[in-house]
C-alpha cells in the first residue's frame, strides 16, 4: 500500500512554520515578502533621507506642487515640517511592514 504526503518535508513542524512553508510553496510567501521588504527599504531610505536633508526629498522646488506633496507642505511650513512628516511617515511604514509581516508569517488569524 503506497503512502502519499501531500506536504512533505514539513510534517512535524510547528503550526505556524508549516503555514508558511505551504505558502512559499505556493508563491504567494514570496510575492508578499518581496512587496513588504520593497516597501521598508523605501521606509529606511526616507529616514537616511531626511536625516541627511537630501534635497529632492526635503527641499522639493514650489514647482513641483501637484506632482510633489512635500512642495507645498514646504511653502505653509518649512522645511523643518517636510523633515518631521518624513519622518514620521517613515516610521508608520516600517511599523506597517513588521505588523504586516507578523500578521501574514506568524500570526495568521482565521486560518
Amino acid at each position: 500500500m503506497r503512502h502519499f504526503r501531500l506536504q512533505p518535508g514539513i510534517v512535524g513542524r510547528p503550526e505556524w512554520q508549516r503555514k508558511i512553508a505551504v505558502m512559499n510553496r505556493s508563491g504567494a510567501g514570496t510575492l508578499i515578502a518581496f512587496g513588504l521588504t520593497v516597501t521598508g527599504a523605501i521606509a529606511v531610505m526616507m529616514l537616511v533621507g531626511a536625516q541627511r536633508r537630501w534635497r529632492w526629498l526635503v527641499d522639493p522646488p514650489l514647482r513641483l506642487w501637484i506632482a510633489h506633496p512635500y512642495a507645498l507642505l514646504r511653502y505653509f511650513f518649512g522645511e523643518t515640517a517636510v523633515v518631521w512628516v518624513v519622518y514620521v511617515t517613515a516610521i508608520v511604514t516600517l511599523l506597517f511592514v513588521v505588523y504586516a509581516a507578523l500578521l501574514v508569517f506568524v500570526l495568521q488569524p482565521g486560518s
